[in-house]
């Protein structure tokens, strides 16, 4: 990955390599709807990560688990369907 700059997807349109990491795959209660990838050690994760949780425990974009694929971070975001 070149530069610091983060890239959004629909889950949808999300590259395999992302969508593959989503702990919800199959959990019928959870849904995809945002993939969220850029430098592992871009500060803006921190922003993005805290600013999420520091009213009320939710990030605004909904459920946000954080994985590491090689040298970018990925957030995957759902929502409880039920």
């Amino acid at each position: 990955m070149n530069g610091e700059y983060l890239r959004l997807y629909a889950w949808a349109d999300a590259p395999e390599k992302y969508r593959a990491l989503s702990t919800n795959r199959g959990n019928e209660d959870w849904v995809e709807d945002w993939v969220l990838v850029g430098p592992r050690n871009y500060d803006i994760w921190d922003k993005l990560y805290w600013a999420g949780f520091s009213e009320r425990y939710v990030h605004p974009f909904g459920l946000a688990d954080w994985y590491f694929c090689g040298e970018e971070m990925v957030a995957i975001f759902s929502h409880l369907e039920k």
